[in-house]
């Protein structure tokens, strides 16, 4: 409670840990009062689901979402907010209720600015040479969370003279002079850096064109090549394949032969390449020279 007005007021800090890059923020989108503080702590919390509402300022808030395929576009994406210079952030979807791996939200204020900010960023994206006509651009009404609990955002019921006059009342007892606080450098390359793991950790093959063509970590040691050598002892112990006129010393022979093969040779011919489904980077992996193997 902050002295002198007895008004709430709250420690803005910089986060690390957040998934997004922010180009621009509005200082007059207070999300935290709106959504956190008067939805998600007061209205979601104390009322029954049929007497709970959408606040009205969200009811105002339209967005702009931009769906990358691939990490590549992704930072493409940042690029091209930056260059438009509008309320926007982006970053990697982590949250289970929404579908795709990647995202950019463009904040507006009213359907018809909306509307105008879609039309922007529709062309913008079509003309991007990393981006394109195939990456989805939607335009939506306020937050995921209201649609999950309220339901479907066209069918919000306009708040109450009681409950604009409610918001009014909560939100004069917080101090609305939180700063605008831009992330450093550093923070952003902290915020790349896990979009580079996310991205392998989907198998996003485009990562690899920031590691220098690499996988970020190193490859492991594979043993499916030992399947065909076994195959080749059992083949010739069964005695398939031999001629009829081969006597039992030459059975012998044969065995011999086989077991004291080469193992280098073994692994050479028994190897078929890369295996469909390998995370980018894998798939060939290290074939194990283990002289056990060669003896299964």
């Amino acid at each position: 409670m902050r002295e002198g007005d007895g008004k709430f007021t709250a420690d803005f800090q910089v986060t690390w840990d957040a998934p997004w890059i922010y180009a621009k923020t509005d200082p007059k989108m207070n999300c935290f009062l709106w959504k956190d503080i008067t939805f998600h702590s007061i209205i979601e919390k104390n009322l029954p689901k049929e007497q709970q509402w959408v606040p009205f300022a969200c009811q105002e808030c339209f967005k702009v979402v931009v769906r990358p395929k691939t990490l590549k576009q992704l930072f493409a994406l940042e690029a091209l907010q930056t260059r438009l210079n509008h309320p926007s952030k982006c970053g990697t979807e982590e949250r289970p209720t929404v579908f795709g791996n990647y995202g950019g939200y463009f904040y507006n204020r009213g359907l018809p600015m909306g509307l105008d900010c879609y039309k922007k960023v529709r062309k913008a994206v079509d003309d991007d040479p990393e981006l394109g006509t195939d990456v989805k651009v939607i335009l939506k009404r306020g937050c995921t969370e209201y649609e999950l609990a309220i339901g479907r955002s066209d069918q919000w019921k306009p708040a109450t003279q009681e409950q604009m006059g409610f918001e009014m009342d909560l939100h004069y007892q917080f101090a609305n002079d939180h700063p605008l606080q831009l992330q450093p450098d550093v923070v952003k390359d902290e915020i790349h850096q896990r979009w580079i793991e996310y991205a392998y950790k989907i198998g996003d093959e485009t990562v690899l064109e920031y590691n220098d063509g690499k996988p970020l970590y190193p490859d492991y040691v594979t043993y499916q090549h030992a399947v065909t050598m076994l195959e080749e002892e059992e083949y010739v112990e069964s005695g398939s394949g031999r001629s009829e006129t081969n006597d039992s010393s030459s059975i012998g022979s044969g065995s011999s032969e086989v077991s004291q093969r080469d193992d280098s040779e073994g692994i050479e011919e028994s190897y078929e390449g890369n295996v469909d489904g390998d995370p980018p980077g894998e798939g060939e992996g290290t074939e194990s020279t283990d002289p056990l193997i060669s003896e299964v």
